[in-house]
């Protein structure tokens, strides 16, 4: 039998159990004192050298009050003896903190890209830690799910933990790739194993089966095996932008030909979302913004545009010049032009072969793919009937219409390959799978 992956060692099933959120808050806190230590480091560090350069510095991404405002909302329940609503009253509130520690990742990551040349085996120890409380914090989170879950159809607690972890898994990734190359064995996410885990629980414990730790690491890695095969066109990457911008968070799709199984994947999260009124135990959210889609390059579409008209001038300029009349088939022009039609009609075939083998896209963007298509073909078709039938400026003309439809046909393949989502998310509960 194999042996159990090193992510499942020591996971433990849920339990409904007080203690569980207890241990899971206190593994909270030990993650997040590494981030806010090493924040409030860099933030020394990096004041100082901003004092030597002068007043002309820009501002550093987070001032030491926020530090304090972070630590502050433990008090809730500290002061409290660790009741368990003001614990589960912390966890759904870490949205609210999402700017705070996004500017907590923008802090250290300067601080990283500024000391990683002369301390990289100080990061490397840093890392190691960080990776440690954040495998453990997941690992309770999953333990404490069922404590986390509120009756009915919510999960935002758990929803809130795992996007915190999401956070932490950006700011790891950043560093990690800044460290090791890119052949090196890639991280694990906290935010995917604890979303992947609790998806596995779901489903196993809707089939009947047994909920054990070999089950569950089985069915993380057939939904993985999809993810990535997903992922061999587009895979997700996120990225915090560290300047004095703002503190957003960057997410973008990029093509690759490796994926990182414990990366999540929002197109496939989106397979497994249900309605709140749904039979199934799968609550899901509204995605923080709609699907997006790239669009033309500005450029490619000016250039496109400028050489057309600069085309049309140029047969508007023939039309002026041409004798107006028909021509004969010993004419040289007109086996040029045969030949030319000739190779439009050639150039259409791989589109044909593409719109006819490939349905992942939508209608509409197919129906104009089509028409622009046939187009290009009646034209080409056309062009050297009408130089033996009528005068020869209509037959150029109708060429130059041809030459026009597969431009067009060469920028909605672009619109088509290039259109990508940048949006959604699956969103789970699991009261009714207890």
């Amino acid at each position: 039998m194999e042996s159990m992956p090193a992510n499942m060692e020591n996971i433990s099933m849920p339990l409904k159990s007080d203690e569980t959120v207890r241990k899971l808050i206190l593994l909270f806190e030990r993650m997040d004192d590494h981030l806010i230590g090493t924040a409030r480091e860099a933030r020394e560090a990096l004041q100082h050298q901003a004092d030597l350069s002068g007043p002309n510095h820009s501002p550093l991404p987070i001032s030491e009050i926020d530090l304090r405002l972070i630590e502050a909302a433990r008090q809730s329940y500290q002061t409290s003896q660790f009741d368990t609503d003001d614990m589960k009253n912390y966890f759904s509130a870490l949205p609210d903190f999402e700017s705070l520690w996004t500017n907590v990742s923008r802090m250290i990551l300067r601080y990283f890209q500024a000391t990683v040349r002369d301390r990289q085996g100080e990061w490397k120890v840093w890392l190691s830690r960080v990776e440690g409380a954040g495998k453990q914090t997941w690992q309770q989170a999953y333990k404490a799910s069922y404590s986390l879950s509120n009756p009915g159809p919510d999960a935002t607690i758990i929803n809130a933990i795992i996007d915190k972890l999401r956070l932490v898994d950006i700011l790891l990734d950043e560093i990690h790739s800044g460290l090791y190359r890119e052949e090196d064995e890639k991280r694990e996410h906290f935010s995917s194993e604890l979303e992947d885990t609790i998806l596995a629980t779901i489903d196993i414990n809707r089939r009947g089966g047994d909920l054990t730790a070999e089950s569950i690491a089985n069915f993380k890695a057939a939904i993985r095996v999809r993810r990535a095969a997903e992922r061999a066109r587009y895979s997700y990457s996120t990225s915090i932008d560290t300047g004095t911008g703002g503190s957003e968070v960057t997410s973008l799709y990029r093509r690759s030909s490796t994926a990182n199984p414990a990366t999540p994947n929002p197109r496939n999260h989106a397979d497994n979302r249900t309605s709140n009124g749904d039979s199934g135990s799968m609550f899901s959210r509204p995605d923080k913004s709609a699907a997006q889609y790239n669009k033309y390059d500005p450029t490619t579409l000016a250039l496109v545009v400028i050489i057309t008209i600069a085309a049309a001038g140029l047969t508007a300029k023939g039309w002026n010049l041409s004798p107006h009349e028909s021509g004969r088939p010993d004419d040289p022009d007109f086996w040029f032009l045969l030949q030319s039609s000739l190779m439009q009609l050639a150039s259409m075939v791989p589109i044909i072969f593409c719109l006819l083998v490939t349905h992942s896209t939508s209608l509409q963007p197919r129906l104009w793919s089509w028409v622009f298509l046939g187009s290009g073909i009646l034209f080409a078709v056309l062009a050297p009937l009408l130089y033996l039938a009528v005068p020869t400026e209509f037959s150029a003309m109708i060429s130059f219409c041809g030459s026009v439809a597969q431009v067009l046909i060469v920028l909605e393949a672009m619109f088509l390959t290039g259109r990508v989502p940048t949006g959604g998310a699956m969103r789970s509960d699991m009261n009714k799978d207890r």
